[in-house]
């Protein structure tokens, strides 16, 4: 993985703020900001590490189609979540 040629251990860092991240989405998922306004897509930036994940927040489900890196300009994000 890229971060363990920057630091050892730093993927193992990454994965774990990642299922953090994705514990506090399914703790609450309505609760977190939504893409844009009218938007059924969220995003949630994974803390201390330069990525959002955004979902679909369903009835019973959550989907995720895309974690991206936040550099990443508005015009990808939107082409991939289409």
């Amino acid at each position: 993985m890229w971060y363990n040629n920057k630091m050892d251990g730093l993927s193992d860092r990454f994965l774990l703020k990642l299922k953090v991240s994705f514990d506090k989405i399914l703790f609450a998922p309505s609760s977190i900001a939504r893409f844009k306004k009218k938007s059924d897509i969220r995003k949630y930036h994974v803390a201390g590490f330069p990525y959002k994940i955004y979902y679909l927040f369903r009835n019973d489900h959550i989907e995720v189609p895309a974690i991206v890196h936040r550099s990443r300009s508005n015009t990808f994000v939107r082409r991939k979540l289409r």
